[in-house]
């Protein structure tokens, strides 16, 4: 009798799909700016993020020029964002709890 061979390669369909899926998974990060325009300053005060949505954790995070020096973001709890752009000269502080780069 003779061996069989076994392949562990994809198809050429399912490779394609493959990709296709991570790329799709990828394309739903979007960016979130920080503009402070809440009651408080707290993480999850849609209020204080554009387009007043709160980040997901694929998000990507800037804090730019659009609140006030002396700022201080609370977290509230761990958060989690794919990344974390400073794009400002405004002197802000992230307290209370840890904000996890993906």
């Amino acid at each position: 009798m003779k061996p069989r061979r076994i392949s562990f390669a994809l198809p050429p369909i399912a490779a394609a799909l493959s990709l296709i899926a991570g790329a799709a998974h990828k394309g739903m990060a979007a960016d979130r700016t920080w503009d402070g325009g809440g009651a408080n300053p707290n993480w999850n005060t849609i209020l204080n993020w554009d387009n007043n949505a709160l980040p997901a954790a694929t998000d990507d995070i800037i804090f730019g020029q659009l609140f006030g020096s002396g700022t201080t973001v609370k977290l509230s709890g761990n958060r989690t964002a794919n990344s974390l752009t400073i794009d400002s000269s405004t002197d802000f502080t992230i307290t209370q709890s840890t904000l996890i780069l993906t």
